[in-house]
Formats: C-alpha cells, structure tokens, sequence
C-alpha cells in the first residue's frame, strides 16, 4: 500500500511534469513564433534598407559619373582655349614681328632718303659754290685783265 501510494505519486508527479511541460511548450512556441515574426520583420526592414541604401549609391554613382564627365569636358575646353591661347599667341607674335621688320624697313627707307636728300643738298650747295668760285674767278679774271 505504501508502495502504490508511492506510484501513484510519482504517477501523479509524472503527470503534472508532463502537464506543466505541454503548458510551458505551448508558451515556448508561442515566444519563439513571436522571436521568429521579430526577426522576419528585422530582416525586411534591412532588406528595404539595403536596398534604399543600394539606390542611394547607385544615384550617387550616376551623380559621380555626371560630374566626371563635366569636369573632362571642362578640362578639355580650358585645353582647347589654352591651345587657342597659344596658336593666338604664335599668330601675335609673328604679327609684330613683321611689324618689326616693316617698321625696320621703312626706317631704312627714310634714312637712305635722308642721306639722299642730304648728299643732293650737298651736291647742290657745292654746285654753287663752284659756280660763285667761277663766278668769282671769272670776276678775278676781269679785274685783273686790262
């Protein structure tokens, strides 16, 4: 008797264990259901979150090629200019260079005009003086001669 008293305890022990464990697991999968739907819903708002960030890069890159492209642009007409630069530079430099050599030649020409006009003025001014020598000599001449 004491025996099946000590059974049946343990029977009845065994059977609330096995209650108290059916109620706790009905608890256990409910927290795991709601551990699951956290974690489910934590990794769509990462999935939309990688893929705002995945869009904002991408619209950045778009961003970065944009302004790439504008700043060679950029560099490749302040080359052109610069070339331009240099070409009108070259071109000036031959322009006043030419200047140069015509304002030399036309120094050259009025000097050379000078001097002609100086040797003529010269040749004149001893022409007369030639002329007043024998105008003189021939005076000379005829004072002298009875």
């Amino acid at each position: 008797q004491w025996y099946q008293r000590r059974v049946h305890g343990e029977n009845k022990w065994e059977f609330l264990r096995l209650k108290k464990e059916a109620e706790h697991e009905t608890e256990m999968r409910k927290m795991i259901s709601e551990e699951q739907e956290k974690l489910v819903d934590e990794l769509d708002r990462l999935k939309i979150a990688d893929k705002e960030r995945d869009d904002v890069e991408q619209r950045l890159k778009e961003e970065l090629e944009t302004v790439k492209k504008q700043l060679k642009e950029k560099d490749e007409k302040e080359k052109l200019y610069l070339q331009n630069e240099e070409l009108r530079k070259i071109e000036w430099e031959k322009v006043e260079e030419k200047r140069k050599i015509e304002k030399a030649k036309e120094d050259e020409i009025r000097r050379k005009e000078k001097e002609r006009l100086e040797m003529m003025e010269s040749v004149e001014r001893k022409r007369r003086e030639r002329k007043e020598a024998e105008r003189r000599r021939k005076e000379e001449e005829r004072k002298n001669s009875p």
